[in-house]
């Protein structure tokens, strides 16, 4: 086997790649092993540890997504294109709007493809094009 053909873009895995998602959109993914991905997670972690309310509790499985969905919207998900509304106006990326889509249960599998493909080395595979991972 070639090294080449398992060679990262360690490029886009910090600052971005696009990647297609299940249903033909688009979002510019940095890696959730990214030097962001890692800051945000450590800020999270340090909050929950210095919060006395907590006391060094595990985070319930609601709070385990709301953790995910904060490191996917703030250090993960650079930008979208093609999500359009019903009436085919298309939807600008802003962390605001990423937070209410993932937070909204209609759209789970969003959510789903946004936390599997930032978490797959595969998306990140420095000679892969946006179709070999489109995963359609």
């Amino acid at each position: 086997m070639k090294l080449s053909a398992i060679e990262l873009d360690v490029i886009g895995i910090q600052e971005g790649k696009w990647t297609k998602m299940p249903g033909g959109w688009e979002c510019c993914l940095r890696s959730a092993a990214s030097k962001a991905a890692r800051s945000v997670t450590d800020r999270i972690q340090r909050e929950r540890r210095e919060n006395p309310e907590l006391k060094g509790a595990e985070p319930t499985t609601e709070e385990a997504i709301e953790m995910t969905i904060e490191v996917l919207v703030e250090a993960c998900m650079v930008d979208w294109r093609g999500l359009e509304e019903d009436d085919g106006t298309p939807i600008v990326f802003s962390h605001e709007r990423a937070y209410a889509i993932l937070r909204d249960e209609r759209y789970q599998l969003i959510l789903d493809a946004v936390a599997d493909k930032a978490g797959t080395e595969k998306t990140f595979l420095k000679n892969s094009d946006v179709e070999k991972d489109a995963g359609n």
